[in-house]
C-alpha cells in the first residue's frame, strides 16, 4: 500500500536505503541513525574561558536495524547471517545523500531472535575520511 502524505512534504521512511557487504543478506530495513562527530582540543585563557577550539579527525557513526528476509521462509533461514566486525560496507540512499558512502566499517553486529518477532540484525558502523580501503 502506498503512503498518503497530507500537508507539508517530509522525508518519510527508509525504503530508499540499501547496504552491501560480506555477510549482509537480503533484508527489510526498519530504522537507521546517523551521527557526524569529531575530536576536539580547546584552548583556555588564564580565567578558564575557552578562547579557541580545534576540531579534528572527523568521523561518522551509523546504526541500522533490519529484518532478514527472502522470498521463502527457507530462503530467510539461509539468509540469516551477519557481517563480521571489520567488514567494509557500502551504504546507498537516494533520499539521504549524507549517509550514502563507501568504506563504512562494521564495529558491532548483533542478531536478535525471538518467538514473537522476525529475526532482527543491528549493525553499528563507523566511517573515517582517512580510511578508504582494506589493507592486508
Amino acid at each position: 500500500m502506498a503512503n498518503i502524505f497530507l500537508g507539508v512534504g517530509v522525508n518519510f521512511g527508509v525504503s530508499s536505503t540499501g547496504m552491501t557487504g560480506s555477510g549482509i543478506g537480503t533484508f527489510k530495513l526498519q530504522s537507521s541513525d546517523h551521527t557526524k562527530k569529531g575530536k576536539t582540543d580547546d584552548v583556555m585563557d588564564g580565567d578558564g574561558e575557552t578562547v579557541q577550539r580545534t576540531v579534528y579527525d572527523p568521523s561518522e557513526e551509523a546504526t541500522f536495524e533490519y529484518v532478514i528476509s527472502a522470498s521463502t521462509t527457507a530462503g530467510a533461514v539461509t539468509a540469516t547471517t551477519q557481517p563480521a566486525v571489520g567488514t567494509l560496507v557500502t551504504v546507498t540512499d537516494a533520499n539521504d545523500a549524507s549517509i550514502a558512502a563507501t568504506n563504512w566499517i562494521v564495529t558491532d553486529s548483533t542478531k536478535k531472535r525471538s518467538n514473537t518477532k522476525a529475526a532482527l540484525v543491528t549493525l553499528k558502523l563507523e566511517r573515517f575520511a582517512g580510511i578508504t580501503a582494506v589493507t592486508s
